[in-house]
């Protein structure tokens, strides 16, 4: 192990309320470089993420942010909170002793406000979401205050990279992808009764599970061993209730009531993976995937749309299946075909685990992203334990 006798101190900013795909990138961020660098986690006051980041060891401070969205009142109240909070995040910059900003998505506008009072400081800013998906006009102002007031501005995948003007300023850096391992190593089943079919994910329209259940409702009628689980949160927003309310309106309405089943998140979610004999992931535009990258670590076979970063993470036909976007039939026939295949499940669960875990190692992605912070430690990551 690397004896660091001191560490500098690199305070991270995320918006979530709750734990999402790019509240675990940054996590496992933390964590990749705990060795290395302190870390001090901000989040939103009231997120109900701030016992999950604990649980990591990591220290977290938190802020009354307030997510710029189309609400007259949010906009009103936004400026204002926009400026009390950054001057709160100086502060936690200057007692924390901190070296480094890093903000874990463009869209946050306290990392250009902070480096306006501390133009010296150095900051980083990713781009988690796939510019397309923003409103314009912001997403224009968005991009440019990342590009004018980070030192580097991070690209997650090829799919954001792609999105963003091409100035040396934009680095692409994949997501490490490494995860505890608490059960026994995923096994694939011969499914004679029932194949279980897992959809991880948030209930946010777009996030594409009313192309799932659709896509399930043709699939069911083909093959009546099919069973599909929906987990994830609403946020505690209402428009979310909403979607979550329709979908298991629709399932009631088509007969699957039976046969389908909407949990919340769960804390294991490596049970939650293991426990399926395929992965689901249909959204509209995804800029890398966390839910793939997850399913693919553990070796669970995959159907994924093509909607920007899954299709980084599954080589379609070797290691899962990627099927064009919105295209409900393509993906039933893809439930099928694959809960029929026992032998492509299995050679699809070992192919997916290789590749991913070796795509997206810690490793590289320690060694690229201490280059881009200041006072890089000496490169003996060799010698850090995984």
């Amino acid at each position: 192990m690397v004896d660091v006798i001191q560490k500098h101190t690199l305070v991270l900013v995320d918006s979530s309320i709750c734990i999402t795909g790019a509240l675990k990138s940054a996590v496992q961020q933390a964590v990749s470089l705990r060795f290395y660098y302190r870390f001090v986690i901000v989040l939103p006051e009231k997120s109900s993420a701030i016992d999950f980041v604990k649980a990591h060891g990591l220290l977290v401070q938190t802020l009354p942010m307030l997510e710029l969205r189309r609400n007259v009142l949010v906009v009103l109240h936004y400026p204002l909170r926009l400026l009390v909070n950054a001057a709160r995040l100086v502060t936690i910059v200057q007692s924390e002793g901190a070296i480094a900003l890093v903000m874990n998505d463009y869209y946050n506008l306290l990392g250009a406000c902070v480096k306006m009072r501390m133009p010296n400081l150095h900051m980083l800013t990713f781009v988690r979401f796939l510019p397309s998906t923003m409103p314009t006009l912001l997403n224009k102002l968005w991009i440019a205050a990342a590009l004018r007031y980070a030192n580097s501005v991070v690209a997650v995948s090829d799919a954001v990279r792609l999105q963003l003007p091409r100035v040396c300023k934009v680095k692409l850096l994949y997501n490490a992808v490494q995860f505890a391992e608490y059960h026994s190593p995923y096994q694939v089943r011969n499914c004679t009764s029932t194949v279980e079919l897992l959809y991880l994910g948030n209930y946010i329209r777009g996030k594409g599970q009313d192309y799932a259940l659709r896509a399930f409702e043709l699939a069911y009628h083909k093959d009546k061993r099919l069973r599909l689980t929906f987990m994830g949160g609403t946020m505690g927003l209402a428009k979310n209730e909403a979607f979550k309310t329709d979908l298991e309106r629709y399932a009631a309405d088509a007969g699957l009531t039976e046969v389908t089943v909407f949990l919340p998140f769960a804390d294991d979610v490596e049970s939650a993976y293991k426990s399926a004999d395929i992965f689901l992931n249909f959204s509209e535009a995804e800029s890398f995937s966390m839910t793939c990258a997850e399913a693919s670590y553990y070796g669970v076979p995959t159907i994924a749309s093509r909607c920007g970063g899954p299709e980084e993470i599954i080589v379609d036909e070797l290691t899962g299946m990627l099927r064009p976007n919105r295209d409900v039939a393509a993906f039933a026939a893809a439930m099928v075909s694959l809960a029929g295949n026992t032998s492509l499940r299995q050679a699809f669960s070992g192919q997916c685990r290789n590749h991913v875990r070796k795509k997206f190692s810690c490793r590289e992605f320690r060694e690229k992203l201490i280059q881009l912070l200041p006072l890089p430690l000496p490169l003996t990551i060799v010698d850090v334990p995984e």
